[in-house]
């Protein structure tokens, strides 16, 4: 299983030399972790795209009109990292053709045709993405985007038994609990081998003795349809398997991020932590900047980067082109 946030936790007490609870909450650490999280998927998204990459399949549709009133503008997901786009592709019954991004100042004659037509370009502004010319009916529209993972939160308990509108954990945490005014009624259901979401569901009723959590398995009955941008289910996972975790649904307990990834995430995360508390020194930030250098410099990536020339021995042909997709 990989390591959960409270083991993350306990390895950044254990960097910076600091078992205080009182003055140093466990709350205090996650913030510093998603800190550290958010620099390393910034780096990781910039030298290697497919990590947290997801695809999204939009038609006519999904679009909603422009302030023309042509249907050509779509909204990325609420989930997208920094609104970043990897590639959009039309199709057409089994043909698929990319899609060009241009500035909008490139989209002024085609902004003027009447009609629609398979898209061939799009601009983006904050989070949405404008096709032009309009979408056809018959066309489908894949856009590729970075997601942002969940910020980590605390677990609120490992699954040890499912039933059909239940789980019993271990233990139920704290932060559990069946209102819906603060969101802690909607919890997350964590994949324990590999950190991701299988479902969220409502919490209806919890039992400490037993360490049963019953959720709302009634569609009509359900307080929220969607929260923290994760559909809300009125069932228990169907692959949900014993030794998941059970968190709020703000978040993970478990990150995204490759557990061979956890020695950078806690030496990011200590240095937050040190700079919070007044305590970071020059050996701190250089070896912040070692730890970056060293993500950048991972295998991953290297083939979007690296640069392959012709070869002596077959002087008529280039492998560089082939490797660049063109």
């Amino acid at each position: 299983m990989l390591d959960r946030v409270e083991d993350l936790i306990q390895q950044v007490r254990d960097v910076t030399d600091e078992d205080n609870v009182n003055d140093i909450s466990d709350d205090f650490i996650i913030r510093a972790l998603n800190r550290a999280q958010q620099d390393l998927v910034s780096e990781i998204t910039r030298k290697y795209n497919p990590q947290f990459m997801q695809e999204v399949l939009l038609t006519q549709s999904d679009f909603k009109q422009d302030i023309q009133g042509k249907a050509r503008v779509a909204t990325l997901p609420v989930r997208s990292f920094a609104y970043r786009v990897n590639n959009v592709d039309a199709r057409v019954g089994d043909t698929w053709v990319p899609v060009r991004q241009v500035p909008f100042s490139y989209t002024l004659s085609l902004d003027t045709n009447s009609g629609t037509s398979l898209p061939v370009v799009y601009s983006m502004q904050g989070n949405k993405i404008y096709v032009y010319p309009n979408i056809d009916q018959v066309t489908q529209l894949r856009i590729r985007y970075q997601v942002r993972p969940p910020k980590l939160v605390a677990t609120q308990g490992r699954v040890t038994e499912i039933g059909e509108n239940y789980v019993i954990v271990d233990d139920i945490g704290t932060g559990l609990s069946s209102s819906v005014d603060d969101l802690s009624a909607f919890i997350n259901f964590v994949d324990a081998g590999t950190g991701l979401i299988k479902g969220t569901a409502q919490v209806v009723g919890l039992n400490d003795a037993s360490n049963r959590v019953t959720i709302q398995v009634s569609s009509p009955h359900l307080s929220r349809t969607t929260v923290f941008g994760f559909a809300v289910s009125a069932a228990v996972p169907s692959d949900l398997a014993l030794d998941d975790y059970v968190c709020l649904a703000s978040g993970t307990c478990i990150p995204y991020l490759a557990s061979d990834l956890s020695n950078y995430h806690v030496e990011l995360a200590s240095f937050h932590v040190k700079r919070a508390l007044g305590t970071v020194g020059q050996a701190d930030f250089s070896e912040r900047d070692r730890v970056i250098e060293r993500i950048s410099k991972l295998w991953s990536g290297r083939e979007n980067t690296m640069k392959i020339n012709k070869t002596r021995n077959y002087p008529l042909y280039s492998w560089q082109s082939w490797f660049r997709g063109s």
